[in-house]
């Protein structure tokens, strides 16, 4: 449902609305990304112990938030030169203008330079969103190449699940690089070697050196990416499905060991 714009008031007040609103909320400014919890935390602590000039800055009724055309949150604030937007919900088309015009100082980056320290978000970022080891995702939150994988299993999901990979969960996990190496080595067993040189890992391994890793592995598909990983010494982030609650028997649940299991 859509909602009206907020009224004007000091920033704390309106992160503390949207956290209430919507408590999954994050937040992009720049190349920045911000869970609503932690920023409206933040704003709150610096309105009252910042510096003179943060705090005259943040206790302004110079912000608010409203939504975009695509019912996407963007926090507004109110300059010299008028109205713009100080944050965009993940996704929104805003994103990019708060990208482009982010700037190198003055008054108007003390959100943004205030909420680096909050930046690291205790993950890992894909597509401009933050992922944090142990917390849980729908479909429609993972990364869209993520989705893409899910989606070639479909067939696994419907059979032991019941359910289209669009309607379940995730828990994105950072397996330790000693844990993803025994994995390979119980399915592989002596041809481990062998497979991470093969070409096709070799090209994986290549490119994740030079641009990173572009998405983590779902269920049971990424067994390249593990491989390239495993050689180059670095943890694997994996979306393991979630169980639903509701079934009434021992779920079978994909697994990193490439094989079904039921409890």
């Amino acid at each position: 449902m859509a909602h009206r714009p907020s009224p004007r008031r000091p920033l704390a007040n309106v992160l503390a609305d949207l956290a209430y609103l919507k408590p999954a909320l994050v937040l992009i400014r720049g190349q920045h990304t911000f869970r609503i919890e932690d920023v409206s935390s933040l704003a709150r602590r610096e309105t009252k112990a910042g510096s003179a000039e943060i705090q005259k800055y943040l206790s302004a009724f110079n912000f608010w938030w409203e939504e975009d055309p695509d019912g996407k949150i963007v926090v507004m604030t109110q300059t010299p030169e008028g109205p713009r937007p100080l944050a965009a919900e993940y996704g929104s088309k805003w994103i990019a203008w708060t990208l482009e015009n982010e700037g190198d100082g003055g008054r108007e980056m003390v959100l943004s330079g205030s909420l680096g320290r909050v930046d690291s978000c205790d993950g890992v970022v894909f597509e401009r969103r933050c992922y944090a080891p142990g917390d849980t995702y729908s479909f429609f939150e993972l990364p869209s190449l993520s989705q893409k994988d899910a989606r070639r299993q479909a067939a696994d999901f419907e059979a032991h699940f019941g359910r289209k990979p669009e309607t379940m969960h995730f828990r994105f996990l950072l397996v330790p690089h000693q844990t993803v190496v025994r994995l390979l080595e119980q399915h592989y067993g002596p041809k481990l070697m062998e497979m991470m040189d093969s070409p096709a890992v070799q090209k994986i391994a290549q490119s994740i050196q030079k641009e990173g890793l572009k998405y983590p592995a779902v269920a049971d598909e990424g067994w390249k990416r593990a491989l390239a990983l495993a050689g180059l010494g670095q943890d694997l982030p994996y979306f393991e499905v979630v169980e639903p609650i509701e079934m009434p028997y021992a779920a079978m649940i994909p697994t990193l060991e490439g094989r079904r299991s039921s409890g």
